[in-house]
C-alpha cells in the first residue's frame, strides 16, 4: 500500500477530496510469504482499498482474494479479466 501511495493509517488527503482506491494484483498465484500477504491484504481492505487479484494458471489467488479474486488459464485472457474487474468497479 505504501508503495502505491495509499495511506494505510486512515488519514484524509491534504486536498480534502475523497478518492476511490482500487488495487489489482496479477500473478502466478504463488507467494513466498503467505502470512505477510494476508496481513497486507487485510490492511489494504481496512483502509478502504478494493483489492482484486487475477491468478494465471492457478486458483490460489482467486481463493485467497475472494470474493474479488479470479483465475485464468492463460495470460492471453488477462485483458478480458481486467475489463471485467473494471466494469464491476465502475
Amino acid at each position: 500500500g505504501e508503495q502505491l501511495g495509499i495511506d494505510l493509517r486512515g488519514a484524509h488527503p491534504a486536498d480534502g477530496l475523497a478518492r476511490r482506491r482500487i488495487a489489482i494484483l496479477v500473478g502466478d498465484g504463488g507467494t513466498n510469504d503467505a502470512p505477510a500477504a494476508a496481513r497486507e491484504l487485510h490492511r489494504l481492505r481496512a483502509a478502504g482499498v478494493s483489492v482484486h487479484a487475477v491468478g494465471i494458471g492457478t486458483d490460489d489467488l482467486a481463493i485467497r482474494y475472494a470474493p474479488q479474486g479470479a483465475s485464468i488459464a492463460d495470460a492471453r485472457e488477462l485483458p478480458a479479466a481486467l475489463t471485467r474487474i473494471i466494469e464491476r468497479e465502475l
